[in-house]
């Protein structure tokens, strides 16, 4: 379906006009080729790792040529117009893929959250709460920004002054009793 045929484990690539056809394979130690009618139409280095992709640019579809000229350091480069945090985002998306390029589609979602649907400014607010809450994913940025979440500090407000009463003791008071000895205590 995506112009590449599975072979022991590893994804190979063909001329995308060849989607859905039947085709022929030979496997050597180091190399896969692919025939079709007897031509051999495409040949790969075999895949040293299971799940493994071996694309020719060639073989792509133009849209998807376009998309090549994508790399991390582009996606980064972009991410960082936003915010650092974006950034962030982003690069934790991309080094938790097997490859890099698996996570450009959630990147390209925060920068289309950027442009078309919020502000860069609370999309980077929402992606410093998604670190906040170890949790650096496209979908917590969505769900925070969906829920107005990042309109909120990131630190809760301080709480009530600690009461002072006569019989509240404090951690003082065991310091002292634990440094001084045991002593007969009447509860």
């Amino acid at each position: 379906m995506n112009y590449h045929v599975r072979v022991l484990d590893g994804y190979y690539s063909v001329p995308y006009d060849l989607v859905g056809q039947t085709l022929d394979v030979r496997v050597t130690r180091t190399t896969v080729e692919i025939f079709s009618a007897g031509v051999r139409i495409a040949s790969h280095r075999r895949c040293e790792r299971k799940g493994q992709y071996q694309t020719s640019f060639a073989h792509m579809p133009s849209s998807h040529q376009a998309q090549a000229s994508w790399t991390p350091a582009r996606i980064l480069k972009w991410a960082r117009t936003i915010g650092p945090s974006t950034q962030v985002v982003c690069e934790t998306i991309m080094s938790g893929r097997h490859y890099p390029e698996q996570g450009f589609n959630q990147c390209r979602g925060i920068f289309n959250l950027a442009s078309k649907v919020y502000t860069p400014e609370r999309v980077e607010a929402a992606c410093e709460r998604a670190i906040a809450i170890h949790s650096p994913l496209y979908k917590s940025v969505v769900s925070i920004l969906k829920n107005g979440l990042d309109a909120f500090p990131l630190t809760p407000p301080a709480g009530p002054p600690p009461i002072e009463h006569q019989n509240i003791r404090g951690t003082e008071y065991y310091k002292e009793l634990l440094a001084g000895g045991q002593e007969n205590v009447t509860c």
